[in-house]
């Protein structure tokens, strides 16, 4: 009796081993039903819809709606999704169902800057004493655009814009004509770089990014004539001077304690400075 119950699991277990080898034939040998684009926006503003990046496949990949499901290139799908400039990862694959399903990443901007690009670099001919030379004569334009948090640049977008963090003010570096070619975390981690203007604002930004106790109450980081990174709260009638990007945990902690126990006795509108510069101290102005 037991033998003959061992034979028929074994017999069931075949038969089951057969159907869903069948069906995964079958559907391998099917012709995908539609594109599915879902987009993780990471708790941020829209930049890229799905439809705009369900648009871009089927403009590159033509023939992706109507090929087996055998034929799909996952692979080449997530590229030509990550191909759009505001998606920073993607997954693709095709369901039971025989949908090609892709999801999205969205890049995660964290400081929209307001400033100088260059635009085009010519070469013209001057003469000196010596003769006739090659100068090099490159032309700038105002620039907005953002940079996410992999200190990477993003064009602004038609299809939405990212309530983050201003930047703006005397910025004495240019943006280069690739601005694709520069990643600001790196500048802003290697000692030779990271003093240059667009390193310490993408290093202040990135700190205000990742800590919610102090990146919510200012919403625009400047840099003055000096050089010094300044910030404007959103409460209060006051500048904020941080001076330079360096040890910003310090700085802010001792910044906090402040508002907490002073401006909340004197009065956010008494002071029309708050230096936070110079080591172990701040220093206020008076209105």
């Amino acid at each position: 009796m037991n033998q003959k119950k061992t034979w028929l699991y074994i017999a069931f277990a075949v038969v089951l081993a057969i159907i869903v080898i069948g069906c995964n034939i079958l559907r391998r040998n099917s012709p995908v039903r539609k594109i599915k684009v879902v987009v993780d926006y990471a708790g941020c503003d829209t930049l890229v819809s799905s439809q705009s990046l369900h648009d871009l496949v089927v403009e590159k990949m033509p023939t992706l709606g109507s090929q087996q499901v055998k034929n799909v290139n996952c692979k080449k799908v997530s590229e030509t999704i990550c191909s759009n400039v505001y998606v920073e990862h993607c997954e693709t694959s095709v369901s039971i169902g025989r949908d090609i399903v892709i999801h999205a990443t969205q890049r995660t901007p964290i400081i929209r800057l307001f400033a100088t690009k260059d635009v085009s670099v010519e070469q013209k001919p001057a003469i000196d004493s010596l003769g006739i030379k090659a100068q090099t004569i490159t032309r700038t334009a105002s620039h907005e655009c953002y940079l996410d948090k992999e200190g990477c640049y993003m064009p602004l977008s038609n299809e939405g814009s990212a309530d983050v963090l201003v930047g703006n003010g005397y910025i004495k570096q240019h943006l280069p004509i690739r601005c694709d070619s520069v990643n600001f975390k790196a500048m802003a981690e290697q000692d030779s770089t990271k003093g240059q203007p667009l390193a310490q604002i993408w290093a202040l930004a990135m700190f205000l990014h990742k800590h919610q106790e102090y990146g919510p109450l200012f919403d625009q980081l400047y840099m003055d004539d000096k050089g010094d990174l300044c910030l404007a709260p959103k409460v209060g009638n006051h500048i904020v001077i941080v001076g330079d990007a360096d040890n910003l945990e310090k700085k802010f902690s001792d910044l906090l304690v402040f508002y907490h126990k002073a401006m909340n006795q004197v009065g956010w509108n008494t002071y029309k400075q708050i230096n936070l510069k110079y080591k172990k101290q701040i220093i206020c102005t008076q209105r």
